[in-house]
């Protein structure tokens, strides 16, 4: 395990992908272990931890492409900024959503959530795995909602423009997003 204590260091744990818990906010240590992450470095004011990765749900061409976001280290709405930066870009017709998605075994609701709606009425989520658990049941990625029903996703749509702001730029950059390199990859699919 690394131990790290200055600016350069933190950025460097960032950019390997790791996500940084406060030393002192032990509830949401807490979660981020319940999530399956594991701790890889720690310092005077952090705990780093790497995320666990999910297997897809689906093998679709735009889930093919937009997997590789899956190791960023975000939450939902970060994932959901860069998703939707990605998709304007490449001109794809999608809607932001914000709202809650609850597991209907387990009742177990997250709220706020936040993830995409493309045109055909897939959606992509990289990040109900992380909330509702690690089951071959919980979606993850791009899929057809209609084919996973213990999960309800329930929300309105943002307004993309607000997510496709330098905000979401910096994310993608920091996370090491070649964003260049997967919109020219999704503009393909439609060739």
């Amino acid at each position: 395990m690394r131990s790290s204590c200055n600016a350069a260091n933190f950025y460097d744990n960032l950019a390997a992908g790791l996500m940084p818990v406060p030393v002192d906010n032990p509830t949401m240590e807490a979660i981020v272990i319940e999530a399956g992450a594991t701790l890889q470095a720690e310092d005077g004011a952090y705990r780093w931890y790497k995320q666990k990765s999910y297997k897809p749900s689906t093998d679709s061409e735009l889930g093919s492409i937009l997997n590789q976001l899956d190791c960023c280290n975000l939450e939902c709405d970060g994932m959901t900024r860069i998703i939707s930066y990605i998709l304007n870009r490449s001109g794809v017709n999608h809607r932001a959503m914000a709202g809650s998605i609850r597991d209907r075994v387990t009742n177990k609701i997250i709220q706020p959530h936040l993830w995409i709606v493309i045109e055909d009425e897939t959606n992509i989520d990289y990040r109900a795995k992380m909330w509702l658990g690690d089951r071959e049941d919980i979606p993850h990625g791009v899929f057809e909602p209609r084919e996973w029903s213990r999960v309800e996703y329930c929300g309105q749509a943002l307004e993309t423009s607000e997510l496709n702001d330098s905000i979401s730029h910096i994310l993608a950059v920091v996370n090491g997003v070649p964003i260049d390199k997967i919109v020219d990859d999704i503009k393909g699919l439609n060739k």
